[in-house]
């Protein structure tokens, strides 16, 4: 998340209500947690496309791509403060006079992965164009790009509609074909609340209501669709004539998932029926459809929403993949909404990663904020899908090397993102890496990073909690990894802590032994323990390990 967002947080969130899908969600990307650079930490709204390639040359330079950094992320403001004649976001025309594409494609050249941003709500956190209501078009837009990252914030955002419309009609076919199926009111078979209502209006004539708030639905059972393929869902409704009616949703469940919504705005008194529309992906054979609103809470509607644009960023790289006759580009899904509605419950339904927290800037206090909000949710961290505790702040700010060190281990330690915010073109020195740059030895440390992508996909547990102290540790595939963390920030504290102890702790799979092989990671020192680890550090310092 970008900017100030004091007046644009929700109020508190209630927990979903139910996981509406069963599925994980999975586009083939983020099997370990993201690697790259994003502009907003360091540059704010001040990007062009001059500086962002200046630092697509030193992530190359500095070594960073070679150590795992490929993503090359562009935060807010990157857009034009208008769309196109066709409706589509265009990069700001001063500060990216090239279509994005060809941005893109220069990032491209260098070895690196590009990516985007928008926000979940009427504007991005800077007031610029944002993708609420406009997810099909942008994810598509993104995709012709060739983007492999995006960012979707939550800032203005619009809670989804409790409501849902009056259903006349529901149509499946293919784009520019007949419908294959052609469903009317009366030909439903419906579930719960959901009835049948006669119209007033003979042109019209019946409709479904009852849809709302998860109480009813239609299910048009099981039906059978000739190949593979993308088709669309064509809805007609009639308008609902009361007040907080101006918008209505209807949710889209396939198979037994929910693959996306359609959101209706009715802003007006005309009494015509309406039309919505989404596409799907259907495959050859017997597909079962169901449609009702299941929005009952806040936090049903935040995971709604990021599960709508993570399906149609599927369905866009597809379709590109399929228009242009190239391997597809998947785009790994960054959801960046704070923490506010629990999405460590529902973002592996959803997306790759997702902020546990608020944002992030170079405090130390704000960095160990972050790192206790997040460190208790290790259970919801496997493959493909990341707790993400905001982007890294190493060499931002005042951070000293002990704190910059610190903080990047913890994210290492809680398999988290390791997206860098600084200002990568200090790492390099006529053209060529900066050898003796502090900040750089610290975030291309190869073992701490074999830490953060190692392929056991689990994260960091707290261990043990004293007074100012926390050991975190977690399972490798080769061992463990255990650090100790000292929260204060005025005082040195000693450490003793056996690895044994460990042992019976389902979730670290422990294995005990008469002697192990410890390497201290930092300070690059190998010996031999019978469990114990034990040294003394510094106020708000770490020591990580690796047992073997």
């Amino acid at each position: 998340m970008s900017g100030c967002i004091c007046k644009k947080i929700p109020r508190k969130a209630a927990m979903v209500s139910d996981l509406f899908t069963k599925a994980d969600y999975d586009n083939g990307t983020a099997a370990t947690p993201p690697m790259g650079w994003s502009s907003w930490n360091c540059f704010r709204g001040n990007i062009d496309e001059k500086c962002i390639l200046e630092i697509a040359d030193a992530m190359v330079a500095s070594g960073l791509k070679d150590a795992g950094y490929v993503y090359l992320n562009m935060d807010d403001c990157w857009m034009a403060s208008e769309r196109d004649e066709r409706g589509r976001l265009v990069g700001e025309a001063f500060r990216f006079h090239h279509d994005m594409g060809i941005t893109i494609a220069k990032i491209n050249e260098r070895g690196l992965k590009a990516g985007l941003y928008t926000s979940n709500g009427t504007l991005t956190c800077e007031d610029l164009p944002s993708s609420l209501g406009r997810e099909q078009l942008d994810a598509y837009t993104f995709a012709r790009w060739g983007a492999e990252y995006f960012k979707y914030d939550f800032c203005h955002n619009i809670p989804i509609s409790t409501i849902a419309p009056k259903v006349i009609r529901i149509e499946i076919g293919r784009d520019g074909e007949a419908p294959l199926y052609t469903f009317e009111a009366l030909d439903m078979r419906l579930q719960g609340l959901a009835k049948l209502m006669k119209d007033r209006e003979p042109t019209i004539g019946y409709y479904v209501t009852g849809l709302d708030r998860n109480a009813g639905a239609i299910d048009l059972g099981t039906l059978n669709i000739p190949e593979d393929g993308d088709y669309y869902i064509t809805v007609t409704f009639k308008k609902r004539r009361i007040p907080h009616d101006s918008h209505a949703y209807l949710a889209t469940e396939i198979n037994g998932d929910i693959v996306g919504g359609m959101q209706a705005f009715c802003r007006n008194n005309h009494g015509v029926p309406r039309r919505l529309q989404m596409p799907v992906r259907l495959r050859a054979g017997d597909n079962s459809f169901r449609f009702f609103n299941p929005v009952r809470s806040r936090a049903d509607s935040a995971m709604l929403q990021y599960i709508n644009m993570a399906y149609m960023l599927k369905w866009a790289t597809r379709k590109v993949a399929e228009e242009t006759g190239k391997p597809e580009k998947p785009i790994c899904f960054s959801i960046c909404e704070w923490g506010a509605n629990k999405p460590y419950l529902w973002g592996a339904k959803a997306g790759n990663l997702w902020r546990t927290t608020g944002d992030i800037f170079p405090k130390w206090h704000r960095i160990d904020e972050l790192y206790n909000a997040t460190i208790d949710l290790y259970p919801y961290c496997s493959k493909g899908h990341w707790n993400d505790p905001d982007m890294l702040e190493v060499g931002n700010g005042e951070l000293t090397e002990v704190q910059n060190r610190s903080h990047f281990s913890l994210w290492c330690m809680m398999a988290a993102p390791l997206i860098l915010g600084n200002d990568l073109r200090k790492f390099v020195v006529d053209g060529r890496k900066d050898e003796n740059n502090p900040v750089l030895r610290i975030v291309t440390n190869p073992t701490m990073i074999a830490i953060d992508q190692d392929a056991v996909c689990k994260q960091a547990k707290r261990v043990f909690k004293g007074r100012g102290l926390d050991i975190i540790a977690r399972p490798l595939t080769n061992g463990w990894a255990v650090c100790a963390y000292n929260r204060s920030q005025n005082k040195a504290q000693n450490y003793e802590f056996d690895v044994n102890t460990l042992a019976g702790d389902e979730y670290m799979q422990f294995v005990k032994k008469d002697s192990y092989r410890a390497t201290d990671v930092w300070e690059q020192n190998v010996f031999e323990t019978a469990g114990v680890l034990s040294g003394s550090l510094p106020p708000m310092g770490v020591a990580v390990f690796v047992i073997e």
